[in-house]
């Protein structure tokens, strides 16, 4: 598969995030607008790469993209009183599981285990954080 020599080329885009995050000063500097706008790209960045989710590509897609899900859940704690940043997370969260729901079939057809429950650790993700910050910018009809 082509893409799978390519996902080389995503590899960047989650370092130059976890070299972000992983600051020890992140709480203090995570409102500076340098920081802002990196995490605003990399997260408009995650929900292109989900568009881009195929059933070739969703096993190899879904665990990068995991990975920035459960680091996702922590910046709407720190990003909580910035409604267009948490909004953004959701919009991930939302994207990753439109995309990503519809190959649940095909995935378990092939496979079990942790790539078998794509749809339930997505969508798990997805409830927790709009349950725990309700911004009522969602519609249900969204997922």
């Amino acid at each position: 598969m082509t893409f799978l020599k390519n996902f080389k080329v995503l590899q960047p885009l989650q370092q130059r995030f976890l070299n972000v995050i992983n600051q020890e000063n992140f709480q203090q500097i995570c409102q500076e607008e340098e920081v802002k706008q990196e995490i605003t790209a990399t997260l408009e960045a995650l929900c292109g790469i989900a568009e881009a989710t195929q059933i070739d590509n969703v096993a190899i897609l879904f665990n990068f993209l995991m990975d920035f899900l459960n680091n996702c859940i922590g910046l709407m704690e720190v990003y909580k009183n910035t409604p267009e940043t948490v909004n953004l997370i959701i919009e991930v969260f939302v994207e990753v599981a439109h995309k990503q729901i519809c190959y649940l079939g095909e995935v378990n057809a092939t496979r079990r285990g942790r790539r078998g429950s794509v749809c339930e650790c997505v969508c798990a993700r997805a409830y927790i954080c709009i349950q725990y910050y309700p911004l009522n910018k969602i519609k249900c009809s969204d997922f």
